[in-house]
């Protein structure tokens, strides 16, 4: 099934409680402290603000079975190598989720494995193609557009 962006905005949006959107707005010091990093903080308070200000997301659709699919390709990595700290995971999915098909940037922050954007492409040094990773569902490698489709290169999901 299609579902606009703004539409799929809207549904990671209500995900979020209104007290975990206090504790996320002043950093973390209210008394709810939340499991989340500085950057996927940032990446949410950014969803927050793109939902209120009814930014235009632009006229793409989203396919569902590719949401679905990188939210299950999330949680079963999460479970493997963060299953100590499930309370962290819904940040990070949101987050990729966010950030894969509303804005289409790569989920790594640059720092972390220092792709670069050159014109309407990025590119990713450590990008892998291997079974389980996850590096199959970044938008490295594409039209930042999504104008030729998303994940048009890595066809194997």
């Amino acid at each position: 099934m299609l579902i606009t962006k703004k539409q799929l905005l809207e549904q990671l949006a209500g995900h979020i409680s209104d007290a975990e959107r206090i504790s996320l707005e002043d950093d973390g010091s209210s008394s709810r402290e939340l499991v989340i990093s500085r950057y996927n903080r940032a990446t949410i308070l950014k969803l927050l603000s793109m939902k209120e200000s009814d930014a235009d997301c632009g006229p793409n659709t989203v396919d569902t079975a590719l949401v679905d699919g990188l939210k299950g390709a999330l949680e079963e990595y999460l479970c493997r190598y963060m299953g100590e700290q499930p309370e962290g995971h819904k940040w990070i999915i949101l987050s990729c989720l966010f950030l894969t098909f509303i804005v289409r940037e790569p989920m790594h922050p640059q720092e972390v494995v220092h792709w670069e954007r050159l014109g309407d492409v990025y590119h990713c040094p450590s990008i892998e193609m291997q079974a389980g990773s996850l590096c199959r569902w970044c938008i490295c490698g594409q039209s930042v557009s999504g104008e030729s489709g998303p994940f048009v290169e890595h066809e194997g999901i």
